[in-house]
């Protein structure tokens, strides 16, 4: 689940250090669009915050960068977008399972793709 501090943080062009986590791969990067670093290694995240201290350039070539990814993912039409892709992903690995079981698609009113 993707945290509402980091879409604020993001949309606010606001630069982030943050732990890796599957749930951000959609709107941060490590190093397009922040740093993020091995979780729960404090040391690691302490040198990411002194990095950008040290480079306020790159710090807010780095939020701009999220604001741009996070304000086309929030979108309406990045929304729909996003809800399309997983809906054809769970579509299409429904239909593989029908294949594979061999269950017949149509009666569940889906087509059957060849």
């Amino acid at each position: 689940k993707l945290g509402r501090a980091l879409v604020e943080a993001s949309l606010s062009a606001t630069t982030i250090v943050a732990y890796q986590a599957d749930s951000q791969g959609e709107l941060i990067s490590d190093g397009e669009t922040a740093v993020l670093v091995e979780s729960r290694n404090v040391e690691e995240m302490a040198a990411g915050v002194m990095r950008l201290l040290d480079q306020p350039a790159l710090a807010q070539q780095l939020g701009n960068r999220s604001r741009a990814v996070t304000s086309t993912a929030m979108s309406t039409d990045g929304a729909i977008d996003h809800d399309r892709k997983a809906w054809l992903k769970v579509l299409d690995s429904y239909q593989r399972e029908t294949v594979t079981l061999g269950i017949e698609s149509y009666s569940s009113g889906l087509p059957r793709r060849n």
